[in-house]
């Protein structure tokens, strides 16, 4: 008979390389490693946890701009198309900022020699509202996706 232990199925992080490619010195395209991060799952309890705060202002803010559209609507005449890109340039901030917080919020520890700093949630913020950091952030969101990646290994003694 298999013996489990709570230990034994609790999510699991990943350590996971940065790759970036670069034109080595022959001229060729070449994929280089060039620092390591590690990350939880988004189906993961402690991820979802950090995660609950950026979702209520999310929410929150969201909601908020939803009502102004509607408020502006109502004031508009039938007929005239509505000037609402003050409202939907605020929901893409609102939009991008969450995308941020759950890729940060995922974050678990990182190479300190790569990113120069220690790992900190606004660190990562900061670092990646640069957007000549995308190459990086994308990776990170990639792999936080992999849902079945993050899931316990079924290790049973027999």
């Amino acid at each position: 008979m298999a013996k489990f232990t709570i230990r034994g199925t609790q999510f699991r992080t990943l350590k996971k390389d940065l790759k970036v490619k670069m034109i080595d010195k022959d001229g060729k395209s070449k994929e280089h490693v060039v620092g390591w991060v590690t990350v939880r799952g988004q189906e993961d309890p402690v991820y979802q946890k950090r995660i609950t705060p950026a979702t209520v202002d999310y929410q929150e803010d969201s909601e908020l701009i939803r009502q102004e559209i509607q408020e502006i609507k109502k004031k508009t005449k039938e007929g005239v198309d509505p000037n609402i890109e003050v409202q939907k340039n605020k929901m893409r901030v609102v939009i991008e900022r969450f995308m941020l917080s759950a890729v940060c919020a995922a974050i678990e520890e990182w190479d300190e020699d790569f990113f120069e700093s220690k790992f900190s949630y606004d660190t990562a913020m900061s670092l990646f509202e640069d957007p000549s950091n995308n190459h990086i952030y994308n990776q990170i969101a990639e792999y936080i996706g992999e849902k079945d990646d993050f899931l316990p290994i079924a290790s049973a003694e027999q």
